[in-house]
């Protein structure tokens, strides 16, 4: 994806891919929106608690926590791990203020998702450059 496009647009792209892991991604994703809510909930938590840059696996265990421990859940929402990094992404290029809060590595899967590095800039990613 060339570096010049917005957010908005690198998003659509994203979603719009359907390939492998991201399509498993945005069905998920759709089937329970309430997991991005909680996601940038934690998040918006960790700042107000002063926290800087943090990783998203941290929020993800601590939602796996609250959907297994802290709720009478009858879904049985299993939270996939190769889901987490593509959230950090979804959650920096859609919140505004959290943009930027996350590091993000280049994914080891083949994926149109955009890299959103932790200075909040969207570079194209190419995870077989051979």
């Amino acid at each position: 994806m060339p570096g010049d496009l917005t957010r908005a647009q690198q998003l659509h792209l994203w979603e719009a891919s359907g390939e492998g892991i991201d399509a498993a991604f945005w069905q998920f994703h759709r089937a329970n929106p309430r997991i991005y809510e909680l996601l940038c909930g934690y998040a918006r938590q960790a700042l107000r608690a002063g926290r800087g840059r943090f990783g998203i696996r941290m929020i993800w265990e601590r939602l796996r926590w609250y959907v297994l421990v802290e709720t009478e859940d009858p879904t049985g929402i299993k939270l996939n791990d190769h889901f987490h990094s593509r959230y950090a992404r979804l959650m920096m290029l859609r919140e505004d203020d959290l943009q930027g809060l996350f590091e993000t590595r280049q994914l080891k899967t083949s994926s149109s998702l955009p890299a959103v590095m932790g200075n909040g800039h969207v570079i194209d990613v190419d995870p077989n450059p051979f």
